[in-house]
Protein backbone atom coordinates (compact mmCIF):
# COMPACT_ATOMS: atom_id res chain seq x y z
CA UNK A 1 0.00 0.00 0.00
CA UNK A 2 1.57 2.97 -1.19
CA UNK A 3 1.83 6.43 1.24
CA UNK A 4 3.55 9.64 0.23
CA UNK A 5 4.28 12.02 2.36
CA UNK A 6 5.50 15.58 2.26
CA UNK A 7 7.38 18.06 4.53
CA UNK A 8 8.24 21.21 5.41
CA UNK A 9 9.76 22.36 8.83
CA UNK A 10 7.44 20.74 11.22
CA UNK A 11 4.59 20.02 9.03
CA UNK A 12 4.13 16.73 7.92
CA UNK A 13 1.38 15.43 5.33
CA UNK A 14 0.97 11.87 4.18
CA UNK A 15 -1.34 11.21 1.12
CA UNK A 16 -3.23 7.95 0.35
CA UNK A 17 -2.95 7.50 -2.93
CA UNK A 18 -4.47 3.88 -2.75
CA UNK A 19 -7.51 4.90 -0.50
CA UNK A 20 -9.35 7.44 -2.12
CA UNK A 21 -6.47 9.91 -3.08
CA UNK A 22 -7.08 11.17 0.55
CA UNK A 23 -4.76 12.29 3.89
CA UNK A 24 -4.18 10.06 7.02
CA UNK A 25 -2.13 12.32 8.54
CA UNK A 26 -1.55 16.31 9.12
CA UNK A 27 0.46 18.04 11.18
CA UNK A 28 0.68 21.36 10.97
CA UNK A 29 3.71 23.03 12.95
CA UNK A 30 3.95 20.56 14.96
CA UNK A 31 -0.06 19.80 15.80
CA UNK A 32 -1.85 17.00 14.91
CA UNK A 33 -5.29 18.45 12.73
CA UNK A 34 -6.76 15.65 11.31
CA UNK A 35 -8.07 12.78 13.30
CA UNK A 36 -8.52 9.58 11.94
CA UNK A 37 -11.31 7.48 12.43
CA UNK A 38 -10.03 4.44 13.51
CA UNK A 39 -13.31 2.55 12.91
CA UNK A 40 -12.98 -0.71 14.13
CA UNK A 41 -14.62 -2.76 11.43
CA UNK A 42 -12.19 -0.77 8.75
CA UNK A 43 -8.56 -1.00 8.33
CA UNK A 44 -5.85 1.25 6.55
CA UNK A 45 -7.39 0.28 3.32
CA UNK A 46 -11.15 1.49 3.80
CA UNK A 47 -11.19 5.34 3.03
CA UNK A 48 -13.52 5.65 6.15
CA UNK A 49 -9.82 5.11 8.25
CA UNK A 50 -8.85 8.60 6.43
CA UNK A 51 -8.30 11.76 8.12
CA UNK A 52 -9.50 14.02 4.93
CA UNK A 53 -10.70 12.44 1.42
CA UNK A 54 -11.92 13.83 -1.63
CA UNK A 55 -16.14 14.39 -2.75
CA UNK A 56 -16.80 14.70 -6.01
CA UNK A 57 -18.46 13.89 -8.75
CA UNK A 58 -20.92 14.80 -6.06
CA UNK A 59 -21.04 15.74 -2.13
CA UNK A 60 -23.11 14.16 0.36
CA UNK A 61 -26.29 11.75 -0.23
CA UNK A 62 -28.53 11.72 -3.04
CA UNK A 63 -32.42 10.51 -2.49
CA UNK A 64 -32.49 6.78 -3.05
CA UNK A 65 -29.45 6.69 -5.03
CA UNK A 66 -31.02 7.97 -8.28
CA UNK A 67 -31.63 11.38 -10.14
CA UNK A 68 -33.35 12.17 -13.76
CA UNK A 69 -30.94 13.63 -16.25
CA UNK A 70 -31.66 14.81 -19.67
CA UNK A 71 -34.44 12.54 -19.69
CA UNK A 72 -32.82 8.87 -18.05
CA UNK A 73 -32.33 7.83 -14.66
CA UNK A 74 -28.86 7.96 -13.32
CA UNK A 75 -28.76 5.73 -10.63
CA UNK A 76 -25.64 5.92 -8.60
CA UNK A 77 -26.53 3.40 -5.92
CA UNK A 78 -24.70 0.66 -8.97
CA UNK A 79 -21.51 2.44 -8.42
CA UNK A 80 -18.45 1.67 -6.74
CA UNK A 81 -19.73 1.13 -3.52
CA UNK A 82 -22.61 0.35 -3.98
CA UNK A 83 -24.16 2.70 -1.14
CA UNK A 84 -27.96 3.46 -1.30
CA UNK A 85 -27.45 6.90 -1.22
CA UNK A 86 -24.17 6.52 -3.52
CA UNK A 87 -22.57 8.64 -0.30
CA UNK A 88 -19.38 11.46 -1.27
CA UNK A 89 -19.44 10.86 -4.64
CA UNK A 90 -16.99 8.06 -6.97
CA UNK A 91 -13.17 10.14 -5.97
CA UNK A 92 -13.14 8.35 -2.62
CA UNK A 93 -13.66 5.26 -3.68
CA UNK A 94 -11.08 4.58 -6.11
CA UNK A 95 -7.52 4.25 -6.14
CA UNK A 96 -5.63 7.35 -7.44
CA UNK A 97 -2.39 7.62 -9.26
CA UNK A 98 0.43 9.92 -8.75
CA UNK A 99 1.55 12.25 -11.59
CA UNK A 100 4.58 14.00 -9.67
CA UNK A 101 6.03 15.03 -6.11
CA UNK A 102 8.90 16.51 -4.63
CA UNK A 103 9.82 16.95 -0.49
CA UNK A 104 6.74 19.62 -0.42
CA UNK A 105 4.33 19.17 -3.25
CA UNK A 106 2.31 15.80 -4.99
CA UNK A 107 -0.36 15.84 -7.46
CA UNK A 108 -3.29 12.74 -7.34
CA UNK A 109 -5.63 11.75 -9.86
CA UNK A 110 -7.84 9.33 -11.07
CA UNK A 111 -9.80 9.48 -14.70
CA UNK A 112 -13.28 7.72 -14.84
CA UNK A 113 -13.94 6.46 -18.39
CA UNK A 114 -18.34 5.84 -17.28
CA UNK A 115 -19.79 3.28 -16.10
CA UNK A 116 -22.16 1.81 -13.66
CA UNK A 117 -23.27 4.53 -11.70
CA UNK A 118 -22.32 7.03 -13.24
CA UNK A 119 -21.79 6.94 -17.08
CA UNK A 120 -20.40 10.54 -17.09
CA UNK A 121 -15.96 10.27 -18.30
CA UNK A 122 -14.47 12.82 -16.23
CA UNK A 123 -11.30 13.20 -14.24
CA UNK A 124 -10.82 14.44 -10.72
CA UNK A 125 -6.94 15.36 -9.22
CA UNK A 126 -5.83 16.92 -6.36
CA UNK A 127 -2.51 19.21 -5.89
CA UNK A 128 -1.29 19.44 -2.42
CA UNK A 129 1.57 21.83 -1.33
CA UNK A 130 2.74 21.80 2.18
CA UNK A 131 4.31 24.78 4.08
CA UNK A 132 5.39 24.72 7.11
CA UNK A 133 2.42 26.49 9.12
CA UNK A 134 -0.06 25.40 6.50
CA UNK A 135 -1.29 23.26 3.39
CA UNK A 136 -3.16 24.26 0.31
CA UNK A 137 -5.12 21.44 -1.36
CA UNK A 138 -6.39 22.62 -5.23
CA UNK A 139 -8.87 20.47 -6.52
CA UNK A 140 -10.08 19.90 -10.17
CA UNK A 141 -13.02 18.13 -11.99
CA UNK A 142 -13.06 17.70 -15.57
CA UNK A 143 -15.89 16.30 -18.03
CA UNK A 144 -13.94 14.13 -20.17
CA UNK A 145 -17.33 13.45 -21.76
CA UNK A 146 -19.43 14.44 -25.27
CA UNK A 147 -22.18 15.35 -23.04
CA UNK A 148 -22.87 18.11 -20.30
CA UNK A 149 -22.12 16.30 -16.68
CA UNK A 150 -24.03 17.49 -13.30
CA UNK A 151 -20.70 18.15 -11.11
CA UNK A 152 -20.07 19.30 -7.38
CA UNK A 153 -16.92 18.76 -5.34
CA UNK A 154 -16.17 19.17 -2.03
CA UNK A 155 -13.40 18.01 1.06
CA UNK A 156 -14.60 15.86 3.46
CA UNK A 157 -11.86 16.33 7.17
CA UNK A 158 -12.07 15.14 10.28
CA UNK A 159 -11.45 17.21 13.17
CA UNK A 160 -10.79 16.75 17.54
CA UNK A 161 -13.83 17.26 19.02
CA UNK A 162 -12.31 17.73 22.39
CA UNK A 163 -11.95 21.66 23.37
CA UNK A 164 -12.83 22.71 19.90
CA UNK A 165 -14.79 25.97 18.90
CA UNK A 166 -16.08 26.99 15.77
CA UNK A 167 -16.66 30.54 14.36
CA UNK A 168 -18.74 30.34 10.57
CA UNK A 169 -20.66 32.98 9.17
CA UNK A 170 -23.49 31.59 7.90
CA UNK A 171 -26.92 32.60 6.90
CA UNK A 172 -29.17 29.39 7.44
CA UNK A 173 -28.99 25.77 7.64
CA UNK A 174 -30.98 22.74 6.18
CA UNK A 175 -32.98 20.98 8.69
CA UNK A 176 -32.82 17.04 7.60
CA UNK A 177 -35.36 14.36 7.21
CA UNK A 178 -35.00 10.69 9.01
CA UNK A 179 -32.74 10.06 5.60
CA UNK A 180 -29.99 12.64 6.44
CA UNK A 181 -31.23 14.75 3.43
CA UNK A 182 -32.70 18.28 3.00
CA UNK A 183 -35.58 19.31 3.79
CA UNK A 184 -36.51 22.71 4.31
CA UNK A 185 -34.44 25.93 5.50
CA UNK A 186 -33.94 26.85 9.00
CA UNK A 187 -31.58 26.89 11.61
CA UNK A 188 -31.41 30.77 11.66
CA UNK A 189 -30.52 30.24 15.49
CA UNK A 190 -27.54 28.28 15.02
CA UNK A 191 -26.18 30.20 12.27
CA UNK A 192 -26.06 33.05 14.49
CA UNK A 193 -24.43 30.98 16.79
CA UNK A 194 -21.96 29.72 15.40
CA UNK A 195 -21.05 33.40 14.06
CA UNK A 196 -19.84 34.30 17.74
CA UNK A 197 -18.52 30.60 18.11
CA UNK A 198 -19.80 27.79 19.32
CA UNK A 199 -18.59 24.60 21.11
CA UNK A 200 -19.08 21.97 19.04
CA UNK A 201 -19.21 18.94 21.26
CA UNK A 202 -22.58 20.80 22.62
CA UNK A 203 -23.77 21.25 19.41
CA UNK A 204 -24.78 17.74 17.84
CA UNK A 205 -25.27 19.16 13.58
CA UNK A 206 -25.87 17.19 10.63
CA UNK A 207 -26.90 19.75 8.52
CA UNK A 208 -25.65 21.85 5.36
CA UNK A 209 -25.31 25.73 5.76
CA UNK A 210 -25.82 28.05 3.39
CA UNK A 211 -24.62 31.72 2.85
CA UNK A 212 -21.46 30.72 4.01
CA UNK A 213 -18.87 33.31 3.39
CA UNK A 214 -16.14 30.36 2.77
CA UNK A 215 -13.95 30.84 5.93
CA UNK A 216 -13.73 28.66 9.10
CA UNK A 217 -11.89 28.99 12.19
CA UNK A 218 -11.29 26.68 14.64
CA UNK A 219 -9.84 27.43 17.86
CA UNK A 220 -8.92 24.74 20.29
CA UNK A 221 -6.98 25.73 23.90
CA UNK A 222 -3.26 25.56 22.15
CA UNK A 223 -3.82 26.59 18.33
CA UNK A 224 -6.44 27.63 16.20
CA UNK A 225 -6.56 26.57 12.34
CA UNK A 226 -8.15 28.76 9.93
CA UNK A 227 -9.89 27.26 6.44
CA UNK A 228 -10.75 28.88 3.08
CA UNK A 229 -11.58 28.36 0.33
CA UNK A 230 -11.02 30.12 -3.28
CA UNK A 231 -12.95 30.47 -4.41
CA UNK A 232 -15.73 30.96 -2.09
CA UNK A 233 -16.96 27.90 -1.79
CA UNK A 234 -21.08 28.88 -0.62
CA UNK A 235 -21.58 25.05 0.97
CA UNK A 236 -20.64 24.24 4.41
CA UNK A 237 -21.51 20.46 5.83
CA UNK A 238 -21.30 20.50 9.56
CA UNK A 239 -21.12 16.76 11.19
CA UNK A 240 -20.96 16.58 14.83
CA UNK A 241 -22.45 13.02 15.95
CA UNK A 242 -23.41 13.20 19.85
CA UNK A 243 -20.49 12.04 21.90
CA UNK A 244 -18.30 11.82 19.23
CA UNK A 245 -14.53 12.36 19.42
CA UNK A 246 -14.61 14.15 15.93
CA UNK A 247 -16.80 16.04 13.95
CA UNK A 248 -16.19 17.34 10.50
CA UNK A 249 -16.28 20.37 8.38
CA UNK A 250 -17.31 19.80 4.97
CA UNK A 251 -16.46 22.81 2.54
CA UNK A 252 -18.96 22.49 -0.76
CA UNK A 253 -19.95 23.00 -3.91
CA UNK A 254 -23.45 22.28 -3.43
CA UNK A 255 -26.24 20.65 -0.94
CA UNK A 256 -26.95 17.16 -0.55
CA UNK A 257 -29.35 15.47 -2.79
CA UNK A 258 -28.24 18.64 -5.05
CA UNK A 259 -29.12 16.93 -8.43
CA UNK A 260 -32.45 16.26 -7.44
CA UNK A 261 -33.09 20.02 -6.61
CA UNK A 262 -33.47 23.07 -7.86
CA UNK A 263 -30.26 24.19 -10.08
CA UNK A 264 -30.83 27.66 -8.63
CA UNK A 265 -30.71 26.82 -4.88
CA UNK A 266 -29.12 23.66 -4.63
CA UNK A 267 -25.31 24.58 -6.48
CA UNK A 268 -25.39 22.12 -8.89
CA UNK A 269 -22.87 23.24 -11.64
CA UNK A 270 -23.29 21.70 -14.94
CA UNK A 271 -19.89 21.01 -16.98
CA UNK A 272 -20.05 21.99 -20.40
CA UNK A 273 -17.75 18.87 -22.42
CA UNK A 274 -13.51 19.75 -21.56
CA UNK A 275 -15.29 22.17 -18.97
CA UNK A 276 -13.86 22.09 -15.52
CA UNK A 277 -14.80 23.19 -11.16
CA UNK A 278 -11.93 23.64 -9.19
CA UNK A 279 -11.81 24.81 -5.68
CA UNK A 280 -8.59 25.49 -3.72
CA UNK A 281 -8.86 24.60 0.11
CA UNK A 282 -6.29 26.53 2.29
CA UNK A 283 -5.63 25.29 5.89
CA UNK A 284 -2.80 27.67 8.19
CA UNK A 285 -2.42 27.11 12.12
CA UNK A 286 -1.51 29.86 14.24
CA UNK A 287 -1.15 30.14 18.01
CA UNK A 288 -4.39 29.88 20.32
CA UNK A 289 -7.08 32.50 20.11
CA UNK A 290 -8.76 31.53 22.76
CA UNK A 291 -12.24 32.80 23.76
CA UNK A 292 -14.61 31.11 26.10
CA UNK A 293 -17.76 31.08 24.74
CA UNK A 294 -20.74 31.63 27.36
Amino acid sequence: MSRVTLKAGNSVVTLAPDVGGGISELVLAGHDILLRERNVEADDADPRNLGEFPMGPWVNRISNGRFAWQGREICVAEGPGHDPQGLHGIGWRRSWSIADRSDTEASLGITWHGGAGWPFPFRLTRRFILEPHGLKIQARLTNLGSQPMPSAIGFHPYFLTRGAVIRAKTSAGWVTDPMGLPAYLGLEDVAARMRSGVVIADEPLDNCFVGWDGVVVIDWPTHALTMRTEPALRYLQVYSPVGGDRFCIEPQSAIPDAFNRDPATSGVCVLPPGADLGAILHLNVTPAVWTQVR
